[in-house]
C-alpha cells in the first residue's frame, strides 16, 4: 500500500517483469484511510517502512486499521522516526520533514502500541547504522544544491547526527491473553 499511484504503477510492472506478480498485489491507499479492500483480509506480515511518522498525531487511528489486518500470528515490523527532544528543537530538521504535526517519542509511541494492543518483541535505534549513508547523500545534496533550497536532507541529518532525532526498528505482535 502506497498513496502514490505512480510508484504502486511501477511495483506492479516490475513484479510482472520478474514473473512474481502472482504473489501479492500493490494498492494505492492513505495508510490514515485503508481501502476496504486492505482491510478486509488479514495479513502474514505488515511492514512500515519510513512512514508511521506521518501518521503520529493520529497514532491511535492507525495502529487501529493495522491492527484490524492482523490475527495473533501476523508479524508486524516498523521502521520509524522518533524524537529525543521537544519538538521546538527540531525545527530545521522539520524544514526537510515538513510535518504540520510533533513527531512523537519513543515512550509515545510504546504507549500507543500498549493502547492498540500491541506487544513489543524487540527494539532498536539504527540510527548509528544510517549515518555513514547520510555522510555521503548530505556531500552530495551540498555539491548539487549548496543552499538547500530542493535538496534538504542534510537539514535533516544534522538532526540525527545531534542525538535529536532516532531512527528506530519495532518487531511487535498482537497481544495474546493467557
Amino acid at each position: 500500500v502506497d498513496i502514490n499511484s505512480v510508484l504502486v504503477a511501477e511495483c506492479t510492472e516490475l513484479a510482472k517483469s520478474e514473473g512474481v506478480s502472482s504473489q501479492g498485489e500493490f494498492l494505492t491507499s492513505s495508510i490514515l484511510d485503508l481501502d476496504p479492500i486492505v482491510k478486509e483480509k488479514k495479513y502474514t506480515h505488515v511492514l512500515v517502512l519510513g512512514v508511521m511518522l506521518y501518521a503520529h498525531a493520529e497514532l491511535d487511528t492507525f495502529l487501529a486499521q493495522l491492527v484490524g489486518c492482523c490475527d495473533k500470528d501476523t508479524k508486524i515490523f516498523i521502521m520509524d522516526l522518533i524524537r529525543n527532544v521537544e519538538w521546538e528543537r527540531i525545527e530545521e530538521a522539520n524544514r526537510y520533514l515538513e510535518l504540520s504535526h510533533s513527531l512523537l517519542t519513543k515512550d509515545e509511541v510504546l504507549e500507543g502500541y500498549q493502547r492498540a494492543g500491541l506487544e513489543l518483541l524487540h527494539y532498536e535505534d539504527a540510527t548509528k547504522y544510517t549515518i555513514p549513508a547520510h555522510k555521503i547523500q548530505e556531500r552530495e545534496c551540498k555539491k548539487r544544491d549548496p543552499n538547500m533550497e530542493v535538496l534538504k536532507n542534510p537539514l535533516l541529518f544534522a538532526a540525527f547526527y545531534e542525538g535529536l532525532l532516532s531512527y528506530v526498528y519495532y518487531s511487535l505482535k498482537l497481544k495474546t491473553s493467557n
